[in-house]
């Protein structure tokens, strides 16, 4: 398991709230996202560690998705479509700053074919980029059903 997670020295049966996590200054204390669809598994802020079985995946805070059936090219194989935001959950890491792990909120698009969920593809937006994407969706989605309805 992780070394953030489960450590050799973290929590033993006989002291479950000691805290090495908070004494190392090297180290986050992330409460995660409130928004976070797997909110269950944060630490307490009063003491405790992340449940990495109930926070999953560990290494992300995730809304819930909203899943959309697609098609590859026009015509092609069936693929879902999932839309979700999606943030770093740093407790444990280094503190010293890695310039490729932002720690703002993104809305993540990731792409699967239905059979086979390990072969995905994942991307990313700001929270205004995600507006623009969104307009410009219903700006299409609006021209594509007006010409339809002409038909």
């Amino acid at each position: 398991m992780d070394d953030r997670t489960q450590p050799t020295h973290w929590p033993t049966p006989e002291d479950p709230l000691s805290r090495p996590v908070l004494a190392d200054r090297d180290r986050f204390f992330d409460p995660g996202h409130p928004w976070c669809a797997a909110a269950a598994g944060h630490p307490r802020v009063e003491g405790g560690y992340p449940d990495p079985e109930a926070h999953s995946p560990f290494h992300e805070c995730r809304t819930d998705r909203a899943t959309f059936d697609t098609l590859a090219d026009l015509d092609g194989q069936p693929l879902g479509l999932d839309v979700y935001a999606a943030a770093p959950f740093r407790f444990g890491q280094p503190r010293h700053p890695d310039p490729l792990t932002s720690p703002v909120p993104r809305v993540v698009v990731e792409c699967y074919p239905w059979d086979d969920d390990t072969k995905s593809f994942r991307c990313s937006l700001t929270a205004d980029g995600a507006l623009g994407l969104a307009r410009h969706l219903i700006l299409l989605a609006e021209l594509l059903t007006t010409h339809n309805a002409r038909e």
